[in-house]
């Protein structure tokens, strides 16, 4: 019997607090040196001299809580549409991003790994090795050339294939493809990098957002109850003027 009993996924999230843009630290600033002029005084009884005055601002760091780690269930059997909510995922409810600061923060991915290269055991019917590969997209990617169909990407749909994504908690997203901007994918095979980063959330000033793990897994060959792991760098930096806040969600 096929079956995947409680696939359990763990999101290891490492953290980098980042101050915001423009400020600089007191200890960081450079120190203009004290000098001083000798004023002569003219005919007049009169003397000047230009003289200018340096000031640093103090700068508060960019805080924020986050979660470190973020153990969930998959069911392949559940239906996934991410336009109507429906999640093959079950995210704890304490998976959740707390802004300590009095700015509003954003939330981005910098790096994804998957531990052990996606290797999940041995089939135990016929021996051959089971693994997970993180797909872009749903759906097999086909262009027409010359009026004739061909493939250009495979979607969720081989054994072991899955697509993830960290959102905010009950986000309903317009279409497949606005959905798969977010697809979690491992650095050097088109995932995020520390110059290229995927947003995950926007968190107001003071404020907690709770976040889910969207997914849908392809397991029709893995037999049993399997985990795996996948590792998510996050960075936090300010909002910035007149960039988009983003999805958040409604308060109940």
């Amino acid at each position: 019997m096929n079956r995947w009993i409680g696939a359990a996924l763990a999101l290891a999230l490492a953290a980098c607090v980042l101050a915001p843009p423009g400020l600089v630290f007191a200890e960081d600033a450079p120190q203009a040196a004290a000098s001083e002029a000798v004023l002569d005084l003219d005919e007049h009884g009169e003397a000047g001299a230009e003289a200018s005055i340096t000031g640093t601002v103090r700068a508060n760091l960019v805080s924020a809580t986050l979660p470190s780690n973020i153990a969930f269930t998959f069911d392949p059997a559940a239906e996934f549409d991410p336009t109507a909510g429906k999640n093959q995922v079950d995210t704890p409810s304490a998976a959740a991003a707390t802004n300590n600061s009095v700015v509003p923060v954003v939330l981005e991915i910098t790096q994804v790994q998957v531990k052990d290269d996606g290797h999940l055991g041995e089939n135990p019917l016929d021996g051959s090795a089971q693994t997970l590969k993180l797909k872009a997209h749903v759906n097999d990617q086909w262009k027409t050339v010359g009026g004739v169909q061909e493939l250009v990407e495979r979607g969720v749909g081989e054994p072991g294939t899955a697509i993830l994504a960290l959102r905010p908690k009950g986000e309903r997203f317009a279409s497949l493809e606005a959905f798969e901007q977010y697809a979690l994918l491992p650095t050097g095979s088109g995932g995020p990098t520390a110059a290229t980063p995927l947003r995950a959330a926007t968190l107001p000033a003071d404020s907690t957002v709770p976040l889910e793990i969207y997914g849908k897994l392809a397991s029709d060959r893995l037999y049993g109850e399997y985990g795996f792991s996948v590792g998510v760098t996050l960075k936090v930096r300010a909002l910035q003027s007149g960039e988009s806040w983003d999805y958040l969600p409604t308060e109940n």
